[in-house]
């Protein structure tokens, strides 16, 4: 992908947040003159999901918590999404990784990702390596901010969101009978 590519990205006239993680943009091909819609997710969070997915199942499995409950979560995180992006504007810097399908891309800055991580919708996605050590440590003290006062999805359901994170780090959960 080329420089030329995240430009006609950023010129964006139309947004869809469809989860707290991921976006549809819709563009405007001069070459083909149509609109065109890509779906991006941004690097460094990752959110529970709202629709019903494999990776929904998984969690569902991992943390012993219905799908029901992480699509709460996963709606509550997505309403917060929309909520920062009503009030900015996506800035991208480049492409980390995608298929025709899906974009993952990293942010000029970080203020998307401290936003969802301070106020406790999302929790960080310790598989990303677009962010140096420094960076890394930050975002795990913005979670750690959310979880010790508590904050958005920290609140509605502690145990679930300790669960996900935990998973997310690649720690095992360990089960109390």
């Amino acid at each position: 992908m080329s420089l030329g590519f995240i430009e006609f990205l950023n010129k964006y006239k139309k947004y869809r947040v469809t989860d707290g993680d991921t976006i549809k943009l819709t563009s405007f091909d001069e070459k083909l003159h149509k609109d065109t819609k890509h779906s991006i997710r941004p690097t460094g969070y990752d959110t529970p999901e709202y629709y019903v997915s494999m990776k929904m199942g998984w969690d569902s499995y991992h943390t012993r918590y219905s799908v029901r409950d992480i699509r709460i979560l996963g709606y509550l995180a997505s309403r917060h999404l929309r909520k920062w992006m009503k009030e900015n504007k996506l800035v991208i810097q480049s492409l980390v990784a995608g298929s025709r399908n899906r974009k993952i891309v990293k942010l000029k800055d970080m203020k998307l990702l401290e936003y969802m991580l301070k106020e406790g919708y999302a929790y960080p996605n310790d598989n990303d390596t677009s962010y140096s050590s420094k960076e890394k440590l930050q975002i795990h003290k913005w979670v750690n901010y959310a979880k010790e006062n508590k904050l958005g999805l920290w609140k509605v359901n502690f145990t679930l969101m300790d669960r996900l994170y935990k998973k997310a780090k690649g720690e095992k959960i360990i089960w109390k009978s």
